[in-house]
């Protein structure tokens, strides 16, 4: 019953989610729903748990959101994305708009950055090719998802996230091991994304939808965009300095268990 309860609060906080609830309002909501039947009881796993996970999550994670979201806000307002993204279609074509997004997130991913951060940095990007090239903008996401969260996060060999540190360090292996594997995986990962991406953007033209109102609204607008030359240096600069960031992150959360300084935390689970 009770893992009845952690699924049912999961599924609902994805689903509210998606709705477009606040994140805020209604992941206490299903936090406490998934505590209703657990042993511990509702106030302790809502108070020594869940709000000190959520505490430790906000102050490791914020800064990075942060940066993240600032960042495409300025390449997207700056006219910095849409002169990148004009660049990308002047070169590879609109028949091609979706593997260019998904190989530009796949990039800055398999470059080291935060996924989080490429989740933010990428759509501004994303946003234009797609409205340039007229595809739904409801398929954007799944773009996105397939380009970061994909080969790029755990088959490409040597891959730098997280996902892929993880396990060569509990088998006692390096990142680059099973580069055979790992590419055969990307390759089947780009084939059934690109070729069910391909699928809906055919049925959905064929039924008249495209990027929306709001992309004729855009292509009135006489906008002065600045070189592309000029677009694409802020990218690494940002790059450079999120990943300082996150070296500082992790140098502080080793000083910390050195110091003992999530003792408290492990007696719990003890």
């Amino acid at each position: 019953m009770e893992t009845f309860c952690i699924g049912v609060g999961i599924l609902g906080l994805m689903g509210f989610a998606y709705r477009g609830w606040s994140i805020i309002l209604i992941a206490p909501f299903f936090a406490v729903l998934a505590a209703s039947l657990s042993h511990f009881g509702i106030l302790p796993t809502y108070t020594e748990l869940y709000m000190t996970r959520l505490a430790e999550y906000t102050k490791t994670y914020y800064p990075v959101f942060l940066f993240g979201a600032v960042f495409a806000r300025l390449m997207e307002k700056g006219g910095l994305a849409s002169a990148i993204a004009g660049k990308i279609m002047a070169l590879l074509g609109e028949k091609r708009a979706l593997l260019a997004v998904i190989l530009g997130a796949a990039a800055l991913t398999y470059g080291g950055l935060s996924v989080f951060v490429v989740a933010f940095v990428m759509y501004p990007f994303g946003a234009e090719i797609f409205r340039k090239a007229d595809i739904p903008k409801r398929l954007l996401p799944a773009t996105l998802w397939m380009g970061i969260f994909s080969f790029a996060m755990v088959a490409l060999p040597g891959t730098p996230q997280i996902q892929n540190i993880i396990p060569s360090s509990y088998f006692g292996t390096s990142t680059w091991a099973g580069p055979g594997l790992g590419i055969f995986a990307t390759v089947v990962f780009l084939l059934l994304s690109l070729g069910y991406l391909g699928f809906r953007v055919k049925k959905l033209q064929e039924n008249g939808e495209g990027y929306g109102e709001a992309a004729e609204r855009q292509r009135r607008r006489d906008r002065t965009l600045p070189p592309w030359q000029l677009a694409v240096l802020p990218p690494p600069y940002g790059h450079h300095h999120q990943h300082a960031f996150e070296q500082s992150l992790s140098l502080g959360l080793g000083l910390s268990l050195g110091r003992g300084g999530f003792g408290k935390i492990f007696s719990l689970g003890a």
